[in-house]
């Protein structure tokens, strides 16, 4: 990929090798609470072994649903990019128990 003339073939390439240098590397996992109050909803937990290595797989794991899949993995980053836009709903003064 490096010696490619072709700008679109090089990246094309580089990001194959890439991708496929981490298809063995375990998965990046990230899970979100659906259950609770909005609060505990809005809390997203992400685990990653090394970071920096985004081209690992992702895995998605939803507490309190059963669902799983790639519909999964497109709701949390979708709700990820939501909360990023427009904001947490956390309740700081809350007095804890």
């Amino acid at each position: 990929w490096n010696i490619e003339p072709d700008l679109s073939r090089a990246a094309l390439q580089y990001r194959r090798v890439i991708l496929a240098m981490a298809e063995s590397l375990p998965d990046l996992n990230a899970g979100m609470n659906l259950c609770g109050s909005p609060q505990e909803r809005e809390m997203l937990t992400f685990y990653k072994s090394q970071p920096g290595n985004w081209a690992r797989p992702f895995s998605v794991i939803l507490r309190g649903d059963a669902a799983i899949g790639d519909g999964v993995k497109r709701y949390l980053l979708s709700q990820v990019i939501s909360r990023v836009q427009f904001g947490f709903a956390l309740d700081f003064a809350r007095k804890t128990k």
